[in-house]
């Protein structure tokens, strides 16, 4: 199998996983150094190992992101038996034109303004590793690491 074929098949498998679970939990690093995790909406999963949430951008953890760019993110679904962590590096964008291709009307709840409240921005995280827990196997999967991140990248352009 070639690097694309691999590549396009891991993101895939990863998709394919995280698709229907609606809620992550996002963990960040606080001025501590202590782990800080807290639920999350991912809005969207690019192909290219990208996940989008939609966040305040004067929230706790965009301080922490600010100091500290890793995260990790974990997908639940226990009736389906999928267990999912998957780290990576951070950001805080603020595009307006992917703001309103990612709003869903129920964000309305914490930004009463939509999608021009001057709260509202977006974190873009860039997959580093991704691995699932195989429970035919009874241990954990190692989807990708950061090693082979620059193979993903490479994949992307």
């Amino acid at each position: 199998m070639d690097t694309s074929d691999k590549k396009s098949t891991v993101l895939s498998i990863l998709n394919n996983k995280i698709k229907d679970i609606n809620i992550a939990m996002l963990t960040s690093v606080n001025s501590m150094g202590n782990p800080h995790t807290r639920p999350m909406t991912s809005v969207e999963i690019e192909n290219g190992g990208v996940i989008w949430f939609i966040t305040n951008i004067f929230s706790q953890k965009i301080y922490e992101i600010k100091n500290n760019n890793n995260v990790s993110i974990s997908y639940i679904n226990e009736s389906k038996d999928i267990f999912v962590c998957i780290t990576g590096r951070a950001e805080v964008i603020s595009d307006r034109e992917k703001m309103e291709k990612l709003w869903r009307p129920n964000f309305n709840t914490w930004f009463q303004d939509g999608v021009n409240d001057p709260f509202l921005g977006l974190l873009k995280v860039k997959l580093n590793s991704a691995e699932y827990w195989d429970f035919k196997r009874k241990e954990m999967v190692m989807l990708f690491e950061e090693e082979d991140v620059n193979e993903l990248e490479l994949f992307l352009e």
